[in-house]
């Protein structure tokens, strides 16, 4: 808790708005990423997620899981994927989201669970971060820059 209060203030200290937001957006990625390791969420094995061993049928692929089959990549694996399945940008709208699969069994990402997107981006801005799946932090810094609380 006390690491979550150091970010905060030192968000609140700096007064460039692109830097401001860069803060962020690293601080939520780190937090996020450390907590898809070390929970292990998807628990891949051979190149399947424990959605695609244990569900048949399964619409997206049988292979890399919810980056497989992108709608940006018009069926083919997410152009930022990595070979162990990591990501070589960091998408909040991709380490939000949640298949049907865990999500029936209570594994879920809320945005208010991270105080440094609770205090500084507004409800109406949310939106932003969560929907726009396979897009690089640049683009995004530019998305939210006017969504950051001064």
């Amino acid at each position: 808790m006390l690491n979550e209060l150091n970010s905060l203030i030192k968000l609140f200290n700096i007064k460039n708005s692109e830097e401001k937001t860069s803060f962020m957006y690293d601080n939520i990625c780190e937090k996020m990423m450390n907590e898809i390791k070390k929970l292990n969420y998807c628990d891949f094995e051979n190149n399947k997620c424990v959605t695609m061993r244990y569900k048949d049928g399964f619409p997206n692929s049988k292979e890399n899981g919810c980056c497989s089959n992108t709608y940006m990549d018009k069926g083919k694996d997410c152009r930022y994927l990595n070979k162990d399945h990591s990501c070589k940008i960091c998408s909040i709208s991709c380490r939000v989201f949640t298949c049907a699969y865990l999500q029936k069994r209570g594994i879920d990402h809320a945005l208010w669970q991270y105080p440094i997107i609770d205090c500084s981006i507004g409800k109406l801005s949310r939106p932003k971060l969560i929907h726009n799946f396979f897009i690089p932090k640049e683009i995004m810094i530019k998305k939210l820059r006017n969504s950051i609380k001064n």
